[in-house]
């Protein structure tokens, strides 16, 4: 986040002033020494990001992991090919029809949400604090079925804040596929990917969802919830998790 001078237009005319910017940086992701990847993302939580990252997209174990500057060094068995292109949230499978399974397995059946759905976006909404500062980045969180936030990350990118907080959870020891994933913006087909690489049985969108984002819910039996705010929420996959369990 950076204090930048900027013109606001509104009633009042042109004002000049300082406001406060989402930051977008160039982060750069090294895997066994050798550069692999280059992606648009807000330089904190790198060691969240990198770990994140890595275990979303299924590309092995890290053993180690560390961070200078912008760069982010991991470790392990890992098997990433290197891209010469910057990953931005226009890259990947947005918009792709034929689209490659992520996992061999179907996530479990242990959750059971005791709240309505709203309120995990509302408690989240609560802790976005670069949002309220900036306008300007995505949230994703990992709650327990009561709705309470157990871990939340933000960034400039809605991929991004996904993988930080998958990896906040696995520097910590919790695996997330005993939580609710809830989603500051849209489902699309990518965010279900990350959820089913991590057994992730719920996940509850403000936002729309994709028809390549609602195939891969019902193929890996996730509950997946868009337009969860308001009286109007979409739902597939299973419905049994939208109540207390017996």
């Amino acid at each position: 986040m950076s204090e930048t001078p900027l013109h606001r237009l509104s009633e009042k005319g042109l004002t000049f002033e300082h406001d406060n910017l989402a930051d977008e940086s160039i982060i750069a992701i090294y895997c066994n020494g050798e550069k692999v990847i280059s992606l648009l993302a807000s330089a904190h939580d790198l060691t969240d990001l990198g770990r994140g990252h890595v275990a979303c997209e299924g590309y092995g174990e890290v053993e180690t992991i560390r961070y200078e500057g912008n760069n982010i060094y991991l470790e392990g068995d890992l098997n990433i090919e290197p891209r010469t292109q910057l990953l931005t949230a226009a890259c990947g499978a947005c918009g792709d029809k034929d689209i490659d399974d992520p996992v061999e397995n179907t996530v479990g059946d242990s959750i059971r949400i005791s709240i309505t759905p709203s309120a995990f976006c509302d408690n989240m909404q609560l802790q976005q604090k670069m949002f309220a500062a900036t306008g300007g980045t995505h949230c994703a969180a990992l709650c327990d079925p009561s709705g309470e936030i157990i871990l939340l990350r933000e960034d400039i990118g809605r991929h991004n804040a996904v993988d930080k907080v998958i990896g906040a959870a696995l520097n910590r020891g919790l695996n997330p596929k005993e939580y609710v994933l809830a989603l500051s913006g849209r489902a699309g087909w990518e965010l279900i990917a990350k959820s089913a690489r991590m057994a992730i049985e719920m996940v509850i969108s403000v936002g729309a969802m994709s028809d390549a984002a609602a195939e891969l819910a019902r193929n890996y039996n996730i509950t997946l919830v868009a337009f969860a705010r308001g009286g109007n929420a979409a739902i597939v996959g299973p419905i049994q998790r939208l109540g207390a369990k017996d």
